[in-house]
């Protein structure tokens, strides 16, 4: 991920911290519905799907999914699945295919199918998640499909209502609402930024809709590479491996900026200036969520530190305060003082 710092005014002087971006730019957990049953996903391919025989019952099995007329268990694999990085694209398409299939012989009359149904049509199909949120007892566990499907349809209307809704049923933890603030706050007026999870695009949604927070940004869902242009960002937890085909790319906080014609300066003004700081200053222990969110943090905030010739000024030993806490907190201390020497 060096080609971020490449971007950076200062790009001579921060040329070290390539591992140091390698090894933090780590995506966000993923949210599943809270009647899912983790279940493991076999590796093995499917080569020969065959439908609704014994067959069928046994290659299922066989992969680790055994009660097979389970709808929790179906939706958990098939999540499972889905994000499963042993699996190449083509052999993940391939079991995708099989088990959206193959769930309809079990599981066809439940709000789960319907949910796999949705998943599987890219998020795109507004039958089946409307179908799913009809049939489910527990309304708030399709609300968040709804809001990506909501932004991918570019309904700002249906958007702005379940966003509401989901956010007066599970409102944020307090650490998460200012982590996801602050990703809003990373991004210039008027800004467009691509997302594509719930733990990422649904709660940006929730905190911009809810909250009245930088209604001016345009929420977008990342299914393939955008064009860099200014004003456009993307997300964190895209994933380094997908960022890393942006050779533009820079930091301006919890974002990277696809202008390109930025500099480091927005950086710095974000984090100094735009970002709101209660719970990184208060803050005394953060859940596994949260620390697989807060360690976002600690590359631009290593790299605005380091701008600094005078490491006992105020911005610069509260940025280290903070790296060393995040740090503690996720059992990465050793790293990061690596970074630091």
């Amino acid at each position: 991920m060096y080609c971020l710092l490449k971007r950076c005014k200062y790009s001579a002087f921060f040329a070290f911290c390539k591992y140091f971006l390698l090894f933090f730019m780590l995506g966000i957990s993923f949210w599943v519905p809270a009647q899912s049953v983790t279940e493991s996903t076999n590796q093995q391919q499917t080569k020969n799907p065959v439908s609704g025989t014994a067959a069928t019952i046994a290659l299922l099995k066989k992969k680790g999914l055994q009660n097979l007329y389970n709808p929790d268990a179906w939706l958990a694999f098939y999540l499972n699945t889905q994000r499963d990085k042993k699996f190449d694209s083509d052999t993940k398409n391939h079991e995708l295919n099989f088990l959206a299939e193959a769930s309809a012989s079990f599981i066809k009359e439940s709000w789960q199918y319907n949910l796999i149904s949705f998943i599987h049509s890219g998020k795109k199909n507004k039958e089946t998640v409307f179908k799913a949120l009809e049939l489910a007892k527990d309304k708030v566990a399709v609300y968040p499909y709804i809001i990506q499907y909501s932004i991918i349809a570019r309904d700002k209307i249906m958007l702005a209502e379940y966003a509401q809704k989901l956010y007066a049923a599970l409102p944020l933890p307090p650490n998460v609402y200012e982590y996801q603030y602050n990703t809003l706050m990373s991004a210039n007026t008027n800004a467009v930024i691509y997302a594509r999870g719930i733990g990422d695009l649904v709660a940006l949604a929730m905190v911009q809709q809810a909250t009245n927070i930088r209604k001016d940004i345009t929420l977008m869902y990342y299914e393939e590479p955008v064009i860099p242009a200014p004003n456009t960002y993307l997300c964190l937890s895209i994933g380094k491996d997908e960022i890393a085909k942006y050779p533009v790319a820079y930091y301006t906080g919890l974002l990277v900026s696809l202008d390109p014609a930025g500099d480091f300066t927005e950086l710095k003004n974000h984090i100094s200036n735009d970002f709101t700081k209660e719970r990184l200053n208060n803050a005394t222990i953060l859940t596994g969520h949260e620390k697989q969110l807060y360690k976002n943090y600690l590359p631009s905030f290593l790299l605005l530190y380091k701008s600094y010739e005078n490491k006992n000024a105020p911005q610069a030993k509260w940025l280290l305060q903070k790296m060393d806490f995040i740090a503690r907190q996720a059992g990465i201390s050793e790293e990061l003082y690596k970074q630091l020497k």
